[in-house]
């Protein structure tokens, strides 16, 4: 008998051990092209050009930058960048490389989820925990969060989320507090990962005390129906007659109070009512300490104010009725996406108004959810709580895209868990024969086919900027940013004619707000086209009309400058004259002492050794000291200054030898 034991024991062991080995290669097979995929331009190419001309990258940097105008504190990201720096050089094959395996690892996460929910059902041997991982990883929405460097973000997050409600299923199940301590510890992580993991402590109570069986809800079917039906279609007619979203919070709210009333009568019921009372509570309390604690870990980051955030919270608060609208439509939206994600688009500014009809049957659902409680439930409740900071976003203020696929990465993963947790949680299969069987088992592996061939057709897209970007182009063509986007990527493989003509389609398109991006890409197309006066005045416009604030459209004009200075030597003193007052305004925008060592070096070009003199004071003064650069200033000063046995040329140098 104890052999027996032995046995079977291995037998479940290595059946894990193979079925996780096999997602992992199933997974890496579809996203294989996306490792040596280009560096995206958006974000991805400008992230990687500061990190290698940051020379002061550190811990303290990363976690306390202590600077202004922040919009994120994502420091674990900073700290994964920094690695990559370190180890292979910022190299984009090694970049692509670690954001799949952090992918697979969520799809192991999202296995061993699924088998702790489906054991408690007494099946050890069910391969619904593999196919549930497996829809998981080769779901399209992925392909944006893993094939983008900057979508890191999600996925690192969604390791320590899908880490800490993995911890809450063990300590639910086996009652230590070690498991609780970790995952306090793993959702630390993921919120200085990304701060929806946030939302995370809203999803932690239903976590920890689900139902231990679905209750009976004593209304027939017919009445069921007609009660949702009804209620929907109040909401509904509230938001098309009246203009009002209101109906659409009540009408929910109604139908859990609707719910709760008509429990089965069970010795236990009135202290299942208080239980949801307690947890509907806490939720909201959760919510509210979630926030707060955001706020307080970006205070002590950073000395700016919430910017973007705070005019977010304004707009909200303005019309509570429209904030609603908006909510409703993204909720809608990304449920819909989860089940049906074609098509797939890497801009999405706005949604069309019927996703809000569809806000209003989830949200309906959702108060169900939170009525029924088993734990197929509880995981629906948790992917809809790590979706809810996506939905203020949809306003447009704070991300690039108002909507973007990546934003359901997480919440993905909970319901492939939930989708197939409630599939083996039904007893009717048990009785079917077998050709029944093999229809639903038809019917999966043929979603299973068409969405792996939809992702690694997806992957093959984000190869290529120009491919991405195009598909973006042909969805979304009244979207300006995209367009100039295009234009550049097509101007970075040299296709002149083709970008100039997106750039110009980019001039024609109205936005709310000046974008100096398509006079720097149109520059950029101009200058590649020989065009010199023309790209210049294209320059100067992107700088003028920002008011000399915007950093990308000084650095732009300064780079087309030092290689006008390096191709045309005959008009030197004209173009050092306008660099050094570029140059200049650069430094004083940013306070980068790299760029008053610059402005320095263009001085003493132009002769003026005591403007030189002055910037590599402050360039000297504000490198950290074991920064190489802070060393050439030093020495520069001592050349222009003497070396203290030789009276100085002046006076400025005086006081650099009076300090020393």
């Amino acid at each position: 008998m104890k052999r027996v034991g032995v046995s079977r024991f291995s037998v479940i062991r290595d059946s894990n051990f193979v079925q996780t080995l096999f997602l992992a290669l199933l997974v890496f097979a579809i996203y294989f092209p996306t490792i040596g995929g280009e560096v995206s331009i958006v974000d991805d190419r400008l992230m990687i050009d500061s990190l290698l001309n940051n020379t002061d990258f550190s811990l303290t940097s990363i976690f306390f930058p202590q600077s202004e105008n922040a919009g994120y504190y994502r420091p674990l990201i900073g700290l994964s960048f920094l690695l990559d720096k370190m180890l292979w050089l910022l190299d984009e094959r090694m970049m692509h490389l670690e954001n799949l395996f952090l992918h697979i690892l969520n799809v192991v996460l999202v296995f061993f989820l699924t088998r702790a929910v489906t054991v408690r059902n007494q099946q050890s041997h069910s391969v619904v925990p593999f196919v549930a991982a497996l829809l998981f990883g080769i779901h399209p929405l992925t392909t944006e969060s893993v094939n983008w460097i900057s979508g890191r973000t999600d996925v690192l997050a969604g390791t320590f989320v899908l880490s800490c409600a993995l911890m809450l299923v063990r300590y639910n199940q086996q009652k230590k507090i070690s498991y609780l301590c970790l995952a306090t510890l793993f959702l630390l992580l993921g919120i200085i990962s990304k701060e929806v993991a946030v939302a995370f402590v809203m999803a932690a109570p239903f976590l920890l005390w689900p139902r231990d069986r679905a209750v009976t809800i004593t209304m027939t079917p017919f009445v069921h129906i007609v009660i949702v039906l009804l209620l929907l279609g109040i909401a509904m007619s509230g938001a098309i007659f009246l203009d009002n979203y209101w109906l659409s919070i009540l009408s929910a709210a109604v139908y859990f109070f609707v719910l709760l009333s008509r429990i089965e009568q069970l010795p236990g019921k009135r202290r299942e009512v208080a239980r949801t009372a307690w947890l509907s509570l806490s939720v909201t309390g959760l919510a509210a300490v979630g926030i707060a604690l955001a706020v307080v870990l970006r205070r002590l980051a950073f000395t700016s104010d919430m910017g973007k955030f705070g005019r977010l919270v304004t707009l909200m608060a303005d019309d509570p009725n429209h904030t609603i609208s908006v909510f409703l439509g993204a909720l809608g939206f990304y449920v819909k996406k989860f089940f049906l994600p074609l098509p797939l688009r890497f801009f999405i500014l706005e949604v069309e108004p019927l996703y809000d009809f569809v806000g209003m049957a989830v949200l309906l659902g959702i108060a169900l959810m939170i009525i029924r409680r088993t734990l197929p439930a509880v995981f629906i409740l948790a992917g809809a709580c790590m979706l809810a900071p996506s939905l203020p976003l949809a306003f447009g203020t704070v991300a690039w895209t108002g909507y973007a696929e990546r934003y359901v990465y997480i919440a993905a993963a909970f319901w492939s868990v939930a989708l197939f947790a409630g599939i083996a949680s039904l007893k009717v299969f048990d009785g079917w024969v077998r050709w029944k069987k093999f229809v639903v088992a038809a019917c999966t592996v043929t979603v299973v086919i068409t969405f792996a061939s939809v992702t690694f057709t997806r992957n093959l897209q984000w190869r290529h900027n120009t491919g991405i970007l195009a598909d973006t182009v042909n969805k979304a063509p009244r979207a300006k940013t995209i367009r100039i986007m295009y234009a550049f990527a097509l101007l970075l493989e040299n296709r002149i004619p083709e970008a100039k003509r997106e750039a110009d389609i980019a001039r024609t398109l109205y936005s709310l707000e000046y974008d100096e991006n398509v006079d720097i890409v149109t520059a950029a197309i101009l200058k590649e086209s020989g065009q010199l006066k023309e790209a210049e005045s294209c320059y100067r416009e992107a700088v003028q009309r920002t008011k000399f604030r915007s950093a990308n459209a000084l650095a732009s004009i300064i780079r087309f400058y030092e290689d006008f200075l390096r191709d045309d030597q005959n008009d030197d003193a004209r173009i050092l004259k306008k660099l050094v007052f570029y140059a200049e305004k650069q430094a004083a925008l940013t306070g980068n002492p790299y760029h008053f060592y610059k402005v320095g070096q263009y001085l003493l070009h132009q002769g003026d050794h005591a403007g030189a003199v002055t910037c590599f004071r402050k360039a000297r003064d504000t490198f950290p000291p074991d920064n190489p650069f802070k060393g050439y200033s030093e020495r520069i000063l001592v050349k222009l200054c003497g070396n203290g046995t030789k009276k100085p040329c002046l006076p400025e140098c005086r006081q650099i030898n009076d300090k020393r």
